[in-house]
Order: structure tokens, then C-alpha cells, then sequence
């Protein structure tokens, strides 16, 4: 929150520099007065209710004093008459005024705010308005949540921006003390360029110039300078990219104000106050986050402290079906008369928010209450189904609901929870909320040649294909079976993938067993399946995205992948020669992603919390949501809604498959699969290909670089064959492709020997590595070369003038490592585009054209962005 106050507290001279830079006529002046104009309302106007200005003084019971940062634009500030306003002072007033408190203000430099922060103590006040963090958490007693900041995207109002992804390929600028709009960038968005400004001030200024694309920043500063200056032609698009949350934070020996604070926000909210008042500083509230956004601040909001004692356990009321569930109760005609609310946090797989996220906010909008009349309100993030998990164990993410892919992973984080708690995960079991099978995707030819649709085909046949070419069956032209899951350890469907081949080769449906994981033919069968794997993937969709790419894509990239039915329903008209996608289902067995509504069993978790998640699990099971889920390519849990399209065969899915499913194994044998499977998964030979030019000296990059390097050999098996190559002055192999299991010690040493010096020869660099890999790399690994680069290919000449780097140019490198003929099975390149001045543009254009993946990076995110890297292996 500093960093924003920080940011709008130049926005004066932000105005003239816009106004030097591109006229005055553009320049919106500074508010004066209307609905949009933050003198509207002023805190020197009190009553017992509302909120004064004071120096100090001892509190009496009814009496808050909140200290205010000074000249904090938005949030507090004095206007050009002396008077302080802000959001802060307007939401603040208006809660004293909900609450009965009398509030008052304390104005205070920023290093006194920053020691209540740290210490919770303060003579001067008693509370302040910041971000909530387990820091702060530590020494302050919070309120609920009362403002979401995050980054946003600003663009030109002609822009054809609209969605995060737009963002690929474009110049995106961002301010140099903006570090939670950098990570987020770096993290989700293949950008042409990421521009770095000394300020905010400056990246909209290049942007109104059009010599960016768009500018990445805080929400509430691009807010509040794009509603006072409509002018300038700049608009904010999208939903919010991150979300750090504000709450009122108070000293523990006043915590008894928060159930009074907590109900004056709730009443704001029920009656469309508070979104009068954000209105008028910020312009429209913003939407959630979006999946590629599931980006959240350290730490949830804490635990809602209810205004009321916690009531006993709702009762159920009657169903109209057989669910067994409460129905929702009737959406008001108008707003209830009862202010009391009770927000949930539901944590979700995001393969379904397409489906998900606008039902939430149906249901929010429909003011949907408890039977005792508190107004249920949903927030929704979507989220990695392990990594969720792992998050509501550790208790970093305090969610009332996870809603996963699929039960599988479900009786490990059971056991896992009941480990480190001592209780059960949730109350009653999960039920599943819609469902769609994993299946073998695969083109339509390849599949008749297997003979699907009459023949049954199961991981046997996969099996057979596997480690040999599709001359067996007579089609050379398609050259080796090429197959693909994700890694199980991380993805939903690579755990189905490897419990399926390990059932097949148990010749079982049910009852596998740790036993049955140690049998030499079972292990052997998984073998020749992983035999014929191209990568590890990092996703389900991901595997989906690279076979449906016109460019790389297509049967000659990969014969067949693990993904799920409503991916291939939902598929897009095949590219110019491309067949499309059918659904194998394994006559032997497969797995429901049939993802389940569980409701935890935490101590955050109150019983009107589960009521309330009960009330929004009816709703979800309605028959007009399922229907809608239908629509998206699931099949409903309601059986009383018929399968229709798009699940239908035109689209290559067969509604009467599958017809064995495989029974989810107990946690104790998930987890000897995924051991098992570090012993069967088919080993890579990589080449780490560093970039040790002078330039990696700057910002820390070279250490970072280090320990981001040794957490990525960490992650690797010892039957994966690695070799280091660096390159500035010269292009040095520091240690030979050779299994890394006999030269553990050896790495860790080489790799804190890594000095910065010299030029950046990239494109010789590669071209070696390369060619050297062709040739000592086995065509029966994974084979990949992960390259670092933090600048362009270039060196600087005798007479200061700048040279290029290599003797081979970008086009003859590009020209030599081309996919060619091995598809899917060629060498791939992963490459990290490692600081601002990354040549970014050439190594995607490294990383696509060779199936790989490129990855942006700073000194602070380079470790993150190996550990992805390495899932591919």
C-alpha cells in the first residue's frame, strides 16, 4: 500500500509532464467538485458518528483514531483548501456513522505508520488502514477485507487490448519499483518488450506516445489518474492481475472494535454505499481476477470475525431432489433487511472457470441468504488443484471450499491434513459437482488405425505402440508413436495417466495395492508406456495448446495425449491439414475428473461458513447451472439433464463412454505410484546453457542465477544426463552429458564457480549446444537445452562501437534448430529471457519453433521459473 501511496503522491507533476508532453488541450484538470472529484466530501464536517481531525489524545470506548499517512492521493490528503478527504476518510466516516464509533484522524509521517506496523503500539492512534500481510498480522488485530489492490492494464482507449493474454507479443511498461507488476508480467506474458520507467508518470506518458503497447501497474493509481484525466484517451481493461487485500488494522487491546468496524462495512455493502464511494475515487470496480491471474498476496484475509456470536449449525432444509443438500435460499426481491454477511473463500481448479467464475458472481448478485438471515457472499480464485492443497495444509491459503480437478489427489491431502492437524479434512465426503473422463486424445486417422470407433483400445495398445514407429501398422509416413501426459506430481491428469498404466499392468480395476507397484512386469509395462512420453508438460491444456498449434502442431508433433473429454469437445476447427482430435476412451479403465465440492474442516471454518458453502453447492447443482455446465463441455452430476452437444461424436466424444472406470486407490498407494514413476519415467538429457557476460554482474543476477541453478539440478533424477555450457568470451562445456547421479558434487561446485565477464555470443552459443546434442544425446531421452540469456548478441568494439556477439546470424541460428522431422521427439529449447535488457523476441522465437517454452525472469523470480522448467522433465 506505501508503494501506491508513493506512486499518486506526485500525481501533480505526473499532470504537468503529461500536459508538456502531449498539450494542454489533453490535460484533464485536477478534481474541482462533481461526483468524480475527491473534494465532494470532507472530514473537518464531524459528529459523534462521523470523522474529525485530531492531533492525538487519549480513545474512550466509543472513540477510533485512525492514523492517515499524510499527502496520500487517493486514500487521504489535503485538498487545495486544507481539507482532508480521501477514500479512506469518506469509508472510514461512513463506517463510523454504520457503527455508532466516532472516528477521528491522526495525521502521521510515514516512518511513525511504519513502527505501528511493526511494533502494534502507537500513543498516537489506535488503528490504521493497510495491507494485510502475515507481518502485519502478527502485531495488529484486522477487520474483513475492505479494498482489493492489485495490477491492472492500462491501454490506449483504441487499443485492441482487452484480455491478459492480448498481452503476448506486445511492449508492456512498467514502473522500476513496481515489483509486483513486473513478477506478474515475468510470469504470465510472452511480452515483444518489458519497458522499465524510473515512474508510473513516465510509462503513460510512452504509452499516450505509442511507444508502448500498455502499462502494467497498481490498480488504485491507474484508477484514480485515468477517472481525473478522461482526456488523455487512456482506458484500464481486463480484471484485476493480482489481489492484495486492505483491512482496518487495529491494536489487539482494541480488537473488541472490530465486530462494530466489521458490521459498519458489511452495512455499506448491502446498501451500495461502499460502491458509491469507490466509484467516486477509482471509477467501476474492477472483476476478479482472471485464470492466467491467480496471483494472490502472501497471505489470505484473515478469518471473518462475525459481527454477531457465532451461531449453532444451520438445519438443513428440504431438497426437491435427491442430493441430500440444502436448496439455496430465495433470492430477495429487494436488499435483506439484515446487514449481517458471511463470506466464504472457494479455491478451484481453473479448467472449469469459464463455467464457475459467472455463476458466482449470479449468486452474489441474487443475494442469496442463510436461513438466519445472513447474506452469503463468494469469493472465488482459481488455483492449481495440488497446489491448492498444499496451501490449505501449510494454512496459507484459508479457503472454505477447494474444489479440485478430480478426487484423485483428494485422500492425499486427507492424509497430509491429518498429519499436521490432527483432524479430518471435511466433515462429510465430497461429492462431485460436474465430471468429465480423462481420455486418450488422438487424431482421427491414427485412431481409425488403431481401429477406433468399433475396436476397443486400451493403454495395452498404447503400450504396444510404444518405442517403435507407426510402420507396424503400415503408416511410415507418420513416423515413431509420439505420446504425451503431464507430470503426475503436479497435474491432475499425469496422476490418472500413471495410476492407469500401472492398473492395466496389474490387469486390475480396483484393489491396486503398493505390492502390485513392485512387481517387475507391472513396472516393465509402465517403462515401454513412458518410453514413447515427449515431455513432461506443464499442464493439461498446455499439452492440448501444442497439439491444436498450427505452426509446431499436429500429427508429426505428437500422436496422442492424456487430457480430458471437454478439452477435445470443445476443440477449434482443425488447421489447414490437420485432422481433428477424437476421444479414446481405455476399454481397461479410466478416471472421473469429477471434481469435488469439499467443504474443510478447518478451524477457520465456522459452521455458518458451511452452511453457506452448503447453500452454494445446491446452487451449483441446480439444474439451470448444470445445464450450463453442459454447455462448457461437462457432463452434469445431475443424471435428470441428458448428454447433448456439444458431447456428442461429430465432435469426436462418445456420451455413452466410458464403461470402465478404474477405482481411486488409497493414499498410501498414490503415493508409491509417484515414487514408482521417478523409477519408469523416461530420462532426459539436458544441456544448461549459461549466460556468463559481463552484464550478469548487475542486480544480484549472477547469485541468483547460482541458487536457481542448484535448485534445479536438485530437481532433476540421477538418471538424467546434464551438462553445463557457459558462454561470453568463450563458449566453455564446464561439465560433459553425462548421468548426473555420478557427478552430484561435481555440479554444485562448478556451477558457484560461475563469474560475469565478457561478450553475449548467443547464437553461436546455441548452434553448438545443439549440434553437440544431436550428436552425444540419445534420440530415446528427452532431449533439451535450457539457455539463459540476459542481453542481446552483441559485444562492444575497440572504438566503443557495438558488434555483434557471434559469427552466425539470428536467421542461420533459427534456420538450425528447426523442429524438422522428429516432431514432438526433437530437441526442444527452454528458454529465459533473465532480466530488462533480454533480447526477449529472439529467445521465444528459440523456444517455439523447437515445441519448448520460453520464460521471463528477474534476479527475484529465476528460481520459480527453473522449478517450472524442470516439471517438463
Amino acid at each position: 500500500m506505501w508503494l501506491i501511496g508513493q506512486t499518486l503522491k506526485a500525481l501533480t507533476s505526473f499532470l504537468l509532464v503529461l500536459c508538456l508532453l502531449i498539450g494542454a488541450s489533453s490535460c484533464g484538470s485536477t478534481p474541482s467538485g462533481d461526483k468524480a472529484s475527491p473534494q465532494a466530501t470532507s472530514a473537518s464536517t464531524s459528529s459523534s458518528t462521523s470523522a474529525s481531525t485530531s492531533t492525538g489524545g487519549a480513545s474512550t470506548d466509543n472513540v477510533l483514531r485512525v492514523g492517515m499517512e499524510r499527502d496520500y492521493v487517493p486514500f487521504g490528503f489535503r485538498d487545495p483548501n486544507g481539507t482532508l478527504v480521501g477514500f479512506d476518510v469518506d469509508l472510514m466516516q461512513a463506517i463510523g456513522r454504520a457503527s455508532g464509533l466516532q472516528v477521528t484522524f491522526v495525521e502521521s509521517p510515514w516512518p511513525v505508520i511504519a513502527s505501528f506496523l511493526e511494533t502494534g503500539t502507537s500513543q498516537s492512534f489506535d488503528a490504521v488502514l493497510e495491507n494485510i500481510t502475515p507481518e502485519t498480522q502478527h502485531v495488529l488485530a484486522f477487520s474483513n477485507p475492505y479494498f482489493n489492490a492489485g495490477q491492472r492494464i492500462a491501454v490506449r482507449a483504441d487499443s485492441a487490448i482487452a484480455t491478459p493474454a492480448d498481452l503476448d507479443g506486445k511492449r508492456v511498461g512498467i514502473e522500476e519499483d513496481s515489483d509486483g507488476g513486473e513478477a506478474w508480467v515475468r510470469k504470465h506474458v510472452a511480452v515483444q518488450e518489458l519497458v522499465t520507467y524510473v515512474t508510473v508518470r513516465d510509462a503513460l506518458a510512452a504509452l499516450v506516445r505509442s511507444e508502448i503497447d500498455a502499462v502494467v501497474h497498481d490498480n488504485p493509481a491507474l484508477s484514480y489518474i485515468t477517472l481525473n484525466n478522461p482526456d488523455l484517451g487512456v482506458t484500464l481493461v481486463g480484471p484485476l492481475l493480482t489481489i492484495e487485500q486492505y483491512g482496518i488494522g487495529v491494536r489487539q487491546d482494541f480488537a473488541d472494535r472490530l465486530p462494530a468496524i466489521n458490521q459498519g462495512l458489511a452495512n455499506l455493502r448491502a446498501s451500495g454505499e461502499y460502491d458509491l464511494i469507490y466509484e467516486k475515487w477509482f471509477g467501476n470496480i474492477p472483476s476478479p481476477p482472471s485464470p492466467v491471474a491467480a496471483d494472490i498476496g502472501t497471505t489470505p484475509p484473515p478469518a471473518t470475525t462475525e459481527a454477531t456470536p457465532t451461531p449453532s449449525p444451520l438445519p438443513l432444509m428440504p431438497t426437491a431432489d435427491a442430493t441430500d443438500l440444502p436448496l439455496p435460499s430465495p433470492p430477495p426481491t429487494a436488499v435483506p433487511t439484515s446487514t449481517n454477511t458471511v463470506e466464504i473463500l472457494v479455491v478451484y481448479g481453473s479448467e472449469k472457470q469459464a463455467w464457475l467464475e459467472p455463476l458466482v458472481h449470479e449468486y452474489n448478485a441474487a443475494g442469496y441468504t442463510t436461513p438466519q438471515g445472513s447474506r452469503v457472499v463468494v469469493s472465488a480464485t482459481p488455483l492449481g488443484s495440488i497446489e491448492a492443497a498444499e496451501g490449505i495444509i501449510a494454512g496459507t491459503i484459508q479457503a472454505t471450499v477447494w474444489i479440485p480437478a478430480s478426487s484423485l489427489y483428494v485422500p492425499l491431502a486427507q492424509r497430509d491434513w491429518r498429519d499436521a492437524h490432527g483432524t479430518e479434512l471435511t466433515v462429510a465426503a465430497p461429492r462431485e459437482l460436474i465430471r468429465s473422463p480423462v481420455v486418450i486424445a488422438m487424431w482421427e486417422p491414427m485412431a481409425k488405425a488403431l481401429g477406433w470407433p468399433e475396436r476397443p483400445i486400451g493403454w495395452a495398445t498404447i503400450q504396444e505402440l510404444s518405442g517403435t514407429s507407426w510402420f507396424v501398422r503400415g503408416y511410415p509416413e507418420w513416423g515413431d508413436f509420439k505420446f504425451g501426459h503431464t507430470h503426475p506430481d503436479h497435474s491432475n491428469s499425469g496422476l490418472a495417466a500413471l495410476l492407469s498404466e500401472a492398473y492395466a499392468g496389474a490387469s486390475k480395476q480396483s484393489g491396486l495395492t503398493v505390492e502390485d507397484l513392485s512387481r517387475e512386469d507391472v513396472r516393465t509395462f509402465m517403462t515401454h508406456i513412458e518410453s514413447s512420453i515427449i515431455d513432461y508438460g506443464r499442464s493439461t491444456g498446455f499439452f492440448a495448446d501444442r497439439m491444436l498449434d498450427c505452426e509446431i502442431g499436429g500429427p508429426s508433433f505428437l500422436s496422442g495425449a492424456v487430457l480430458y473429454e471437454n478439452l477435445v469437445a470443445a476443440q477449434k476447427p482443425p488447421c489447414p491439414g490437420h485432422p481433428p482430435l477424437v476421444a479414446i476412451y481405455p476399454s481397461d479403465g479410466t478416471f472421473w475428473s469429477d471434481h469435488p465440492y469439499v467443504t474443510l474442516n478447518a478451524s477457520w471454518v465456522t459452521e455458518e461458513h458451511r452452511a453457506a458453502a452448503s447453500d452454494f453447492e445446491a446452487f451449483l447443482r441446480g439444474g439451470p447451472q448444470q445445464q450450463r455446465a453442459l454447455d462448457a463441455g461437462f457432463r452434469p452430476s445431475d443424471s435428470s439433464i441428458s448428454i447433448g452437444p456439444p458431447l456428442v461424436l461429430q465432435n469426436g466424444v462418445d456420451p455413452a463412454e466410458p464403461r470402465a472406470i478404474l477405482e481411486v486407490p488409497p493414499a498410501e498407494v498414490i503415493r508409491a505410484a509417484q515414487q514408482t514413476w521417478r523409477t519408469v519415467k523416461k530420462p532426459a538429457d539436458i544441456v544448461v546453457l549459461v549466460d556468463t557476460s559481463g552484464s550478469m554482474a548487475a542486480d544480484s543476477k549472477i547469485e541468483q542465477a547460482r541458487l536457481a541453478l542448484h535448485r534445479f539440478v536438485d530437481l532433476l533424477g540421477d538418471k538424467d544426463r546434464l551438462q553445463i555450457t557457459t558462454f561470453s568470451h568463450d563458449i566453455a562445456t564446464l561439465s560433459p552429458l553425462s548421468p548426473l547421479g555420478e557427478k552430484r558434487s561435481e555440479v554444485e561446485a562448478i556451477i558457484n564457480s560461475l563469474q560475469p565477464d565478457g561478450p553475449t555470443p548467443l547464437h553461436d552459443a546455441t548452434m553448438q549446444v545443439y549440434e553437440n546434442l544431436k550428436t552425444s544425446g540419445s534420440a530415446d531421452h528427452i532431449r533439451a537445452i535450457v539457455v539463459l540469456s540476459d542481453g542481446r548478441d552483441e559485444q562492444i568494439g575497440p572504438n566503443d562501437e557495438i558488434l555483434p556477439g557471434s559469427t552466425h546470424t539470428l536467421e542461420e541460428m533459427l534456420n538450425a534448430i528447426q523442429i524438422g522431422d522428429e516432431g514432438g521427439k526433437a530437441i526442444k529449447l527452454f528458454t529465459i529471457a533473465y532480466g530488462a535488457d533480454a533480447d526477449r523476441e529472439t529467445l521465444q522465437r528459440m523456444a517455439h519453433i523447437t515445441g519448448g517454452e520460453p520464460f521471463d525472469s528477474g534476479p527475484d523470480t529465476i528460481q520459480q521459473v527453473y522449478e517450472q522448467i524442470a516439471i517438463f522433465f
